[in-house]
């Protein structure tokens, strides 16, 4: 990994508002629809990896959509996760 990251690092490029539930559990301004995609997406990450850490590094705008929900293209920021959990 590059930026001094740990190799052991998985990284995702997330938009704001998983980032900010994420940091801060703060749901507010978002729709039923959106809280819903926001929420799947991080039990996703959170049901693959041992830690999920909001690094918040801002990655800028993404043509992308967001890795964790789905979220259409725009401004992302550094998640960055340890510990991928096995199925056995």
């Amino acid at each position: 990994m590059s930026h001094g990251i740990s190799d052991d690092a998985v990284e995702f490029a997330v938009c704001g508002s998983c980032l900010q539930v994420l940091a801060y559990d703060d749901r507010s301004g978002l729709d039923d629809d959106e809280e819903r995609a926001v929420l799947s997406g991080l039990l996703d990450l959170h049901t693959t990896y041992e830690q999920v850490i909001p690094d918040g590094t801002e990655l800028g705008f993404s043509h992308l959509r967001c890795d964790c929900c789905g979220a259409l293209p725009g401004d992302r920021f550094r998640v960055l996760c340890f510990g991928e959990k096995c199925d056995g």
